[in-house]
C-alpha cells in the first residue's frame, strides 16, 4: 500500500512517478513509514483563495501543508499527517526562474511541505530554518537531485546544480583527445599526430562551482575499409544518442574535408544542438580564422562557433560556459574528485599504445593494438603484462627493434606516464604478439578491445 495518495485538480500534463521515491524517502529519513497523506494539484487561483482564508495572506504561494490535529490523524493503524498543497504554475514559473527542471522544483516543494507536516517550521526561527532546508538538503542529494540550498558553516547558499552529457564529435586528427585533456585539465585520452587515435568511447568529467559536464570523446569518424572501423563509427554515432549537446569538432587550419561533409550529414538527422569547434587557431591569422568561420557557418544551422586552440589552451574556458548553457539533468554523476571514467587497467594499455604511435613510423600504428594480460595493484606497486598485437609478423621486428631497443623505450616512457598518473611505481611488462588480421575478426575485438557487435 502506498503511503500517499496525489490528487491533480490542475491537470498536469507530466509524469511525476518520481515523487513516489521523494515520499517514501523523507518518511524514511524521519522513521514515519507508517504515515499517510495527500499531495493535491491546484493552480494559482485556488492558492491565492486558500492563503488568504487560511493565513491572511493576500498572495499566491508555491506550497502549502495542512498537519491534522493529533486527535483526527489515526485512520486504523495508519498515521494520517495531512494534505499538501502545491500550486503547478508557480512551480512552473519557479523553475525557469531559477533555471532548472520542474521534476527538481516540484520534489523540493513536495520534500518541503512534506517536513512541515513532520513538525518541522522554517519560519519560527533561524534554527529551525536551517535544521529544515538541512534535511531537505541531505534527503534530495540522497535521490541525485541536487536541492535549492546548502548549508556550510550555518551560512544559506543557493546551488544551482546543473548537469549534462556532451559528445564530442569529428574526423580522426582533428584534436578531439587533445581537447578533452585540455578542458578536464588532466590527461585522460592519449594523443598523437596519427590519425585514428582514439578507439574507444573515453568519459571526462568538468566540475564548475554549480554545474557538472559528463564530456564524451569518441573516435574519430571515417569511412571504414575494416570491421574495427565500422565499430569505432557505430560507437561513434552511438554517442549522439540521449545527450544534451555536441561538440563537433573541426581542423580550422586545415580546411573543409569530406570527412567534415559527411559527419555533418549525420548531425542533420539529429535534434540535439550542435556547437561547431574550429580547432587549431594557433595555426591561423585572425584573418584566417574569420574566413574559417565563414566558410562553416552556412553548412549547418550550429547554435554557436567557438574558435580554440586544444594545444594552446585558447579559449577553453569560452567554450566550457557555452556549453554548460544547454545541460538539462539536476544529478550529480559523479563525486567532485572524479575526473574521468577511465579505470587504471584501460589506462595502462592505452598508454603502451600511445608511445608505440608516437616511436613508430606511419605503417606501424594502425597495425597494431595492446590487450592487458595481467594487472595487480598494490598499495605501493603497480604489476602489468600488456601483449603489443601486431597483424604481421614483419611489424614484430619494428616493435622491437634492434635488440630490444625499441620495445625497451616504449616500455620505459609508458611506465614512467603510468607512475605519473597513479603517482606509485610501476613493473611493467610488454610481450609482441602477431594475430593476423585481427582489425577483422570479430571474437577479437568483441573479447579483447570491448567493440560489441
Amino acid at each position: 500500500m502506498k503511503n500517499y495518495e496525489i490528487y491533480d485538480e490542475f491537470g498536469v500534463d507530466f509524469d511525476y512517478s518520481y515523487l513516489d521515491d521523494v515520499i517514501t524517502a523523507t518518511l524514511k529519513h524521519e522513521n514515519a513509514e507508517g504515515s499517510f497523506l495527500s499531495v493535491i494539484f491546484i493552480d494559482d487561483e485556488e492558492m491565492h483563495r486558500m492563503n488568504k482564508e487560511t493565513r491572511g495572506i493576500d498572495r499566491t504561494t508555491d506550497v502549502l501543508s495542512f498537519a491534522l490535529e493529533d486527535n483526527d490523524n489515526i485512520k486504523g493503524e495508519i498515521r494520517v499527517l495531512g494534505d499538501i498543497f502545491v500550486s503547478i504554475p508557480k512551480m512552473k514559473a519557479q523553475a525557469k526562474e531559477y533555471g532548472h527542471s520542474e521534476k527538481r522544483e516540484l520534489s523540493f516543494l513536495v520534500c518541503h511541505g512534506l517536513l512541515h507536516l513532520l513538525g518541522y517550521d522554517h519560519t519560527r526561527s533561524e534554527e529551525e530554518e536551517k535544521i529544515q532546508f538541512g534535511l531537505q538538503d541531505e534527503i534530495l542529494n540522497d535521490l541525485n537531485i541536487i536541492s535549492w540550498y546548502n548549508y556550510k558553516e550555518n551560512k544559506k547558499e543557493s546551488v544551482f546544480m546543473r548537469s549534462g552529457f556532451v559528445s564530442i564529435v569529428g574526423r580522426p586528427n582533428t584534436g578531439k583527445s587533445t581537447l578533452i585533456n585540455a578542458i578536464i585539465n588532466e590527461k585522460i585520452a592519449i594523443v598523437s599526430n596519427v590519425a585514428g587515435t582514439t578507439r574507444n568511447t573515453i568519459q571526462g568529467v568538468y566540475h564548475g562551482d554549480d554545474f557538472q559536464i559528463v564530456f564524451v570523446d569518441t573516435p574519430g569518424i571515417a569511412k571504414a575499409s575494416d570491421k574495427l572501423g565500422k565499430k569505432l563509427n557505430k560507437e561513434s554515432y552511438d554517442s549522439l544518442e540521449d545527450i544534451d549537446a555536441i561538440l563537433f569538432v573541426v581542423d580550422a587550419a586545415g580546411g573543409l574535408g569530406k570527412g567534415d561533409k559527411m559527419i555533418l550529414e549525420t548531425l542533420k538527422k539529429s535534434n540535439t544542438p550542435v556547437i561547431l569547434v574550429l580547432n587549431k587557431i594557433d595555426k591561423l591569422t585572425k584573418e584566417g580564422i574569420f574566413k574559417a568561420i565563414v566558410k562553416y557557418k552556412d553548412l549547418y544551422d550550429f547554435q554557436e562557433i567557438i574558435p580554440v586552440s586544444a594545444l594552446k589552451h585558447i579559449n577553453i574556458e569560452e567554450l566550457i560556459n557555452i556549453t554548460k548553457n544547454y545541460l538539462s539533468d539536476l544529478v550529480k554523476y559523479y563525486d567532485d574528485d572524479v575526473t574521468s571514467s577511465n579505470d587504471p587497467k584501460f589506462m595502462v594499455t592505452e598508454l603502451v599504445r600511445e608511445k608505440i604511435l608516437n616511436l613508430t613510423n606511419d605503417e606501424v600504428p594502425h597495425s597494431i593494438t595492446c590487450v592487458l594480460q595481467n594487472y595487480h595493484e598494490k598499495a605501493s606497486l603497480i604489476e602489468a603484462q600488456v601483449d603489443i598485437i601486431v597483424s604481421r609478423d614483419s611489424l614484430k621486428k619494428i616493435i622491437i627493434g634492434k635488440q630490444g631497443s625499441m620495445l625497451k623505450e616504449i616500455g620505459t616512457q609508458a611506465r614512467r606516464d603510468i607512475e605519473k598518473m597513479y603517482k606509485k611505481p610501476c613493473y611493467l611488462e610488454l610481450y609482441v604478439k602477431t594475430i593476423k588480421n585481427w582489425r577483422n575478426k570479430d571474437s577479437f575485438l568483441i573479447d579483447n578491445l570491448g567493440l560489441g557487435e
